[in-house]
């Protein structure tokens, strides 16, 4: 079974209907271009995500969308996982090669670096488009976000929130990495 939609994600988390339809049904500029539609269509529908659900549940929809959690990069996660079972936390974030080191904020937080050496977003999805209206709404990135909670759960034996999006390329117009905050749960 392939990825569900965004709105069949809607569902799985228990939105109502009618909040569905505001954010699938959701005005946007179309354009002739297919990424350059998507921009535009992600870009309103993520701001009426950001007005009407709560960030958990925005979090969870997201995340359902992240990518590369299959294939060499998840076999890489267990396999380190695997060889590194018996160290401290401190000792494998030390090691991680396969995936961004994060950062200990403190001891009940890290901060991951999702992407910060393009000025223009990687996401395959949009491939170098951004919305016309204005920049991307940071609650697009939390499906990268995403990538690495799921990869870092994976490799380090923990369970993770994502507690923001400090930052991302698209959001900054190639100003800023994408940068988020995870709580240790």
């Amino acid at each position: 079974m392939g990825k569900l939609s965004f709105e069949e994600s809607l569902r799985k988390y228990k939105v109502d209907e009618e909040i569905i339809r505001s954010i699938i049904d959701v005005p946007y500029e179309k354009d002739e271009n297919r990424r350059q539609e998507a921009a535009n269509f992600e870009y309103a529908a993520l701001k009426k995500c950001d007005e009407l659900l709560d960030f958990d549940i925005l979090c969870k929809v997201r995340c359902e969308r992240s990518c590369s959690t299959t294939g060499s990069v998840l076999l890489q996660s267990k396999q380190f996982a695997k060889d590194n079972s018996s160290k401290s936390l401190e000792e494998k974030i030390a090691l991680l090669q396969h995936i961004p080191k994060p950062v200990f904020i403190d001891q009940y937080r890290l901060e991951g670096l999702i992407c910060g050496k393009f000025d223009v977003c990687p996401c395959t999805c949009l491939r170098g488009c951004t919305p016309k209206e204005d920049v991307m709404p940071l609650s697009y990135c939390l499906c990268c976000a995403g990538f690495l909670k799921f990869h870092y759960e994976k490799s380090l034996g923990i369970k993770l929130r994502i507690e923001k999006m400090v930052s991302s390329i698209l959001n900054s117009k190639g100003t800023q990495p994408c940068v988020a905050i995870y709580e240790i749960l």
